[in-house]
């Protein structure tokens, strides 16, 4: 009986370091999953800030780029809207402009009625580029909006105007 005795207790003393074993195996399983959610939320937030950067390098070059830019000596950061007027809704620049959406907006007067070619210039902004693309946020920035006007000469008409780069948020 002694010996029956000895033996449970030996396998009393099992069981519990098996408990103990699969007690600290899941501490460091759920220890691991606390710190993976962290790290993901991490690279969310990462994520987000490169969208945001790449969609204000893409505002930068589009304002500069030929297919907006003002010509002749109105310097830069100027946009010459009738080049929008030509450049919205393209198909063919869909895939070159890795953003959501792209609008140019003027400053005053304020307007909400979007800008196409019949109610050109008496409108309030242009929708250049839109992917369709939901939860989205963007980034801006001034520019001189400039066209071309016939008097008596050809002149220049430029107003203050806001360039718009919506970015799909992760």
């Amino acid at each position: 009986m002694v010996k029956m005795i000895c033996c449970k207790n030996g396998q009393f003393k099992i069981q519990q370091m098996t408990f103990m074993i699969a007690a600290v195996f899941l501490f460091f399983v759920l220890a691991g999953l606390f710190l993976l959610s962290v790290q993901f939320k991490n690279l969310r937030k990462q994520a987000d800030v490169i969208a945001r950067n790449q969609a204000m390098m893409v505002a930068e070059f589009l304002a500069e780029s030929p297919e907006f830019r003002c010509g002749g000596s109105l310097g830069s950061y100027c946009i010459d809207t009738d080049k929008i007027i030509f450049m919205m809704n393209r198909e063919s620049y869909k895939e070159f402009w890795p953003v959501a959406y792209i609008r140019v907006y003027k400053a005053y007067p304020q307007n909400t009625l979007a800008c196409t070619r019949e109610n050109y210039p008496d409108c309030g902004f242009f929708e250049i580029f839109n992917s369709g693309a939901s939860s989205t946020t963007s980034t801006q920035s001034f520019v001189a909006l400039c066209r071309k006007e016939k008097a008596e000469v050809v002149k220049d008409v430029c107003e203050l105007g806001k360039f718009v780069i919506g970015y799909k948020l992760q």
